[in-house]
């Protein structure tokens, strides 16, 4: 039989293994930091209006590409489709968005006049600042240029700042998700959205008038991030390969202390001894 010690060896194996996976696939407890995304082409996260739920916003990840501003910058960004509907009427806006700080580089929409408006920031306005954590806070001083249809580009110098108000486990319908609650500074209106490093982007969003009466929520509903599923399917196959491996080890031991078939392994006779003088 397999000594205790190797079936204590191959118990730790399997043991880290498995909480190795149930750490990765379930929220855990409150974290002191979050993370920036890792998006994909093909990524999407869809919202709807928690009081109206005909009105959904869905947001897609078209490609990673390099996206130039109004002032002649060029930033590497993704490019986001976001697409409204309330009802049969939907709106399309396309935005640039870089993934390291969620920093916004250009926006773009066309009315049904044909009209196209584009923003666009330099640097890109973040709407983060990784890793996050409680309280943190950051500012960005930028220029915000914006062009209506073949009209001149208008810049202006301004300044952003926002902070995390705090961390928390946010329930919505497509789950619950470890969030963190980050909050423009300023006056004014202002939208407050929850950033889950598990789902690669919002949570949940909320609007705000200037004072701070909630006017509006969109919470989640659906998400496809590539990263959180590979990174799952990788932990899953590492566990699967140490377990063929402990299986292995015990049926290899288990053969040996059992011996050749047949039962007890041949006697061999004794040589000769020589005549006793």
């Amino acid at each position: 039989m397999p000594s205790r010690r190797a079936l204590r060896l191959v118990a730790v194996f399997l043991a880290v293994g498995l909480l190795g996976v149930a750490f990765a696939a379930t929220p855990g407890p409150a974290r002191a930091d979050a993370n920036a995304p890792r998006w994909s082409a093909g990524d999407f996260w869809i919202y709807a209006d928690s009081s109206n739920p005909n009105t959904t916003l869905r947001i897609d990840v078209v490609a990673r590409e390099p996206v130039q501003t109004l002032l002649s910058n060029t930033y590497d960004a993704f490019h986001l489709r976001h697409t409204t509907s309330a009802g049969p009427v939907s709106l399309t806006t396309d935005s640039w968005v870089r993934d390291s700080d969620l920093g916004i580089v250009r926006t773009s929409f066309t009315t049904i006049l044909g009209i196209t408006t584009i923003f666009s920031f330099d640097p890109p306005q973040a709407q983060a600042s990784f890793p996050l954590s409680s309280l943190k806070s950051w500012t960005v001083s930028l220029q915000v240029s914006i062009k209506v249809g073949g009209g001149n580009v208008l810049t202006v110098s301004t300044s952003a700042s926002a902070q995390v108000e705090g961390e928390a486990d946010i329930v919505v319908p497509a789950g619950t998700f470890h969030s963190f609650s980050i909050r423009p500074l300023g006056s004014g209106g202002y939208t407050k959205v929850y950033y889950s490093e598990q789902v690669g982007y919002w949570s949940k969003q909320e609007s705000y008038n200037a004072q701070d009466q909630k006017t509006g929520e969109m919470v989640l509903t659906g998400y496809h991030y590539q990263w959180n599923t590979t990174f799952l399917l990788i932990i899953g196959l590492v566990v699967a390969l140490i377990a063929v491996i402990a299986v292995a080890v015990l049926l290899r031991m288990r053969k040996r202390s059992a011996g050749p078939p047949g039962g007890q392994p041949p006697q061999w006779a004794s040589p000769p001894q020589p005549p006793q003088g």
